[in-house]
C-alpha cells in the first residue's frame, strides 16, 4: 500500500512539473552545449576515484633503554598529530615489556614508522597491512543515500496521508528505513575513522637479568615452594587425623 502511495505521489509530481518544464524547454536547449562543455572536465576528473585504504602496523623489538624509547615514541606520536589510545607495562623476571596502541592520521603513517624505527637493530615482528575498502565504501555510501532519499519521499507521503490506515502503513515503512539508515551510518562512521586514522601496535622490551642470575632465582624460588609444600603436607594430615589414629590402633 505504501509503495502504491509513493508511486501515485511521484506520478502527480511529474504531472505538475510537466507544464513548468515546457515553459523553459527552449532556454535549456540553448544552454545545453555550454553545459556539456563545462561538465566535460569534471567528468574526466571523476574517472580517478580516490582509493580508500585502512593501514595498520604491528612492531616488536628489543631496546636498551625502556624509558627513552617510550619517550621517543610519545614524541613521534605527538609530532604526527596522533594519540596513544593504550599504554601498558608488564614486568616479568627476564624482561620488562611496554605495549602501546597508537592512532594517527593515515597520511603520517609511513613517516611515523620511519621515525620510530631509528636506532632499532632488529625487529622481532614487523607487520604492515593496507586493506583496500574502496568498493565496500562507495557501495555503502550509495545504498545509504538511496535509503535516505526513499525515507524523504515516504515522509512527504505521510504529510499528505488522509486515512489512519495510510498513516500507520507509511509510519511502519519510515521506521524500518530509519533503522537501516542508522545502522549504515554507524558502519560508515567506523569505516571513515579507520581510513582517516591508522593504528600502530608497538611492543618493546628490555632484558632484566642474566642467565646465571636466573638459575639462582629459580633455586631460591624452589626452596620457598618446597617449604610451602612441606607445611601444606602437615595441614593435610590434620584433616585426616581420625583415620591416622584408627590405623595406629
Amino acid at each position: 500500500v505504501a509503495l502504491g502511495l509513493l508511486f501515485t505521489f511521484w506520478s502527480c509530481n511529474q504531472a505538475e512539473n510537466s507544464s513548468a518544464e515546457s515553459g523553459y524547454s527552449t532556454e535549456i536547449a540553448s544552454d545545453e552545449p555550454q553545459t556539456k562543455r563545462a561538465d566535460a572536465p569534471a567528468a574526466s576528473e571523476n574517472l580517478a576515484i580516490e582509493r580508500k585504504l585502512i593501514k595498520n602496523a604491528q612492531l616488536r623489538f628489543e631496546t636498551k633503554n625502556l624509558a627513552e624509547t617510550h619517550q621517543n615514541i610519545v614524541a613521534a606520536t605527538a609530532k604526527s598529530g596522533g594519540y596513544i589510545s593504550s599504554d601498558s607495562e608488564e614486568k616479568g623476571y627476564e624482561e620488562v615489556l611496554n605495549r602501546l596502541e597508537i592512532r594517527l592520521p593515515a597520511d603520517k603513517f609511513d613517516a611515523f614508522l620511519a621515525e620510530i624505527s631509528i636506532g632499532v637493530d632488529h625487529f622481532e615482528t614487523r607487520t604492515i597491512s593496507a586493506q583496500d575498502v574502496t568498493a565496500e565504501f562507495f557501495d555503502l555510501e550509495t545504498r545509504l543515500n538511496t535509503k535516505k532519499e526513499l525515507e524523504k519521499r515516504f515522509l512527504e507521503l505521510l504529510a499528505k496521508a488522509k486515512t489512519v490506515a495510510e498513516i500507520i502503513e507509511i509510519e511502519k515503512e519510515v521506521a524500518a528505513l530509519r533503522s537501516d539508515i542508522e545502522v549504515m551510518e554507524g558502519r560508515m562512521r567506523l569505516m571513515k575513522n579507520q581510513i582517516e586514522f591508522s593504528t600502530v601496535w608497538v611492543e618493546f622490551y628490555v632484558k632484566q637479568i642474566e642467565e646465571s642470575s636466573s638459575y639462582s632465582w629459580r633455586f631460591s624460588r624452589g626452596f620457598v615452594d618446597g617449604w610451602h609444600n612441606f607445611l601444606g603436607f602437615f595441614v593435610g594430615l590434620t584433616n585426616i587425623w581420625p583415620f591416622v589414629l584408627i590405623a595406629i590402633v
